[in-house]
């Protein structure tokens, strides 16, 4: 987990631009330490929320999704424990973003750590009874298709649009005017935005989220 705080502390991304927020899962090893260790090295690290028991992947998304909404950012961001980020991966998943407003969510080329030439996913794709899995797992990261459409992204590490969150709860309060619509977004992968997942040595689930007034993304 050190290894991600370390390449978020090193990312090019304006530091005044986001703000960290981590979700501990029920850790029972020394995770609260590191934790606190960081909050000191991190000026942008102001918040931890802690659960008693391991609520889930999707129940700790959803708690660092609420906190970070609560602060009207632009994106929210989520990353697994596991994930190594390049400095440069931020700029290029927002600039991408802004470029496109039509791309709801995405997904930045995904290696394989420390062997960092070898993809773990570059956009999940549907077998044709359903199942998931990990799109061009263990081959070269420069195999990459530059017009391939993912089923679904990822969700060890994703960037989201804010406004997607307020177009789900439109649908989910019902809310039905004259004129008004619900927004279609598309999925995207970036392959110039590059972080790797050590996806062997996962303990616990602290998940992280922010905000660009911005946020993390």
């Amino acid at each position: 987990m050190s290894d991600l705080f370390l390449s978020l502390h090193d990312m090019d991304y304006p530091k005044d631009s986001w703000h960290l927020v981590v979700v501990d899962n029920g850790s029972r090893d020394k995770t609260l330490e590191i934790l606190s260790a960081w909050q000191v090295k991190m000026h942008n690290f102001e918040t931890v929320i802690y659960n008693e028991a391991n609520k889930g992947f999707a129940a700790a998304n959803n708690q660092g999704i609420t906190y970070a909404l609560k602060n009207s950012p632009d994106y929210i961001v989520l990353l697994n424990d596991d994930i190594v980020v390049e400095p440069n991966w931020l700029n290029v998943m927002i600039d991408k973003m802004e470029q496109n407003k039509d791309i709801g969510l995405a997904q930045p080329l995904i290696t394989r750590y420390p062997e960092i030439n070898k993809i773990n996913t570059f956009g999940n794709a549907c077998q044709f009874i359903g199942f998931g899995f990990c799109w061009l797992e263990g081959q070269d990261i420069n195999l990459t298709l530059k017009n391939y459409q993912p089923a679904y992204l990822s969700f060890s590490a994703v960037v989201i649009r804010s406004e997607v969150f307020r177009q789900i709860m439109k649908i989910l309060i019902f809310v039905s005017a004259p004129g008004s619509r619900i927004g279609i977004y598309l999925l995207s992968k970036v392959p110039l935005s590059i972080i790797a997942t050590n996806f062997q040595a996962k303990k616990i689930k602290s998940d992280i989220s922010g905000w660009k007034k911005t946020a993390i993304i």
